[in-house]
């Protein structure tokens, strides 16, 4: 075990307080004994690190331990350091909300809660593209655990409880760390203070059984694919009477045997015959929104897109509704008869380059209408 604080945590004699703290910080999380269960290493080498800390954190000890070195510990004796407040630097990194920390329970604060929310449970659904537009209401069987019904999720028989042998009823036992004595929530209770008498008949004592029912799940308007939706309190039951945890349900849109959506727009495909798209017509098509009577302009060029207004998807949380985009693919009869063959011909023997619409390949194709 290394003597010299300074290398412990990996520090120069000269470092300020700050570099003192951050070296602490770093040499704490990865050596506590929470996240090293076992390992008796690690377990010296948090408790190294703490006891430099403790000394080299405060100025007086510091200046002392500098002009001492090893004859300080003597003089001291072993774990009766003035100075830093631990619970002060384990909480600002271990941490949670409002400055609550695990280590509370050590220096005096509060004990883990006795209750213990319900896990969190994640599941998925498939729905059509048409669901995903529209929104629609989907029943799924969910199968957890939820609170025992005879003990009230207690574990207990009848609810009766002895006060726990391992930690006395105080729901925290003594554990060493370094010079420290700090408490730490007792196993055997969970921090309760008092154990059943007797488990529960129903649930042998767990406070949860096993459960399979039916959730009635609303799939909002709009929806997108790999969107997940939080059914708060759907998950498995809490412990003593802990609120449920929540369900996450993942969507996923199935494909479309036509349209796609790309934002908050659909997409497909519009086939028209050639003739069509020569001299124009109205052509009925099937949509998600139903039968929509499309216009071809005369003159339609094949990948043209034709937008209609309106009939795309209505975002989530929102009024806005994107278009239906289709895309021109024009038909060429694969077949034609001796007859059809010579009325096009005489089709392409009337019209003129002038009649084609320009584009880059025109140089590499005039020849063609020569």
């Amino acid at each position: 075990m290394s003597t010299n604080h300074y290398d412990t945590l990996g520090i120069a004699k000269n470092a300020s307080q700050d570099e003192i703290k951050k070296a602490y910080r770093k040499k704490a999380m990865k050596y506590h004994p929470d996240k090293n269960q076992g390992d008796t290493v690690a377990e010296e080498k948090f408790k190294e690190a703490s006891k430099a800390y403790q000394v080299l954190s405060d100025e007086t000890t510091r200046a002392q331990y500098d002009q001492y070195g090893d004859s300080f510990e003597k003089m001291q004796g072993a774990g009766n350091f003035a100075g830093a407040d631990m619970s002060d630097i384990f909480g600002s990194f271990f941490g949670g909300a409002g400055g609550a920390s695990v280590f509370d329970g050590f220096f005096g604060g509060q004990t883990r809660t006795q209750t213990q929310k319900g896990q969190d449970i994640e599941g998925s659904i498939g729905i059509t593209l048409e669901e995903s537009v529209f929104g629609t209401t989907k029943t799924i069987t969910v199968d957890t655990q939820q609170a025992c019904n005879s003990c009230g999720g207690s574990g207990a028989k009848e609810n009766k409880f002895k006060q726990c042998t391992g930690c006395g009823g105080r729901g925290v036992r003594m554990v060493a760390a370094g010079p420290f004595q700090m408490e730490t929530v007792c196993t055997q209770c969970s921090g309760r203070g008092s154990i059943p008498e007797s488990a529960c008949n129903k649930c042998r004592g767990a406070g949860l059984v096993a459960k399979t029912s039916k959730l009635d799940v609303k799939i909002p308007k709009g929806i997108e694919d790999g969107t997940t939706l939080r059914l708060t309190g759907k998950g498995a039951g809490g412990r003593n009477n802990a609120p449920n945890g929540d369900m996450y349900l993942h969507i996923r849109v199935e494909r479309h045997k036509t349209f796609r959506r790309e934002g908050q727009n659909l997409v497909g495909d519009i086939p028209i015959t050639f003739t069509d798209a020569i001299l124009g017509n109205k052509v009925t098509l099937d949509t998600i929104h139903g039968k929509e009577t499309i216009t071809i302009k005369a003159g339609t060029q094949p990948d043209d897109v034709i937008r209609v207004r309106g009939k795309g998807v209505t975002m989530l949380r929102s009024k806005a509704t994107g278009d239906l985009l289709l895309t021109v693919k024009i038909l060429i009869p694969s077949k034609i008869s001796p007859e059809e063959k010579k009325h096009v011909e005489s089709l392409k023997n009337s019209l003129g380059a002038q009649n084609y619409k320009a584009n880059s390949l025109w140089g590499r194709v005039s020849s063609l209408f020569s």
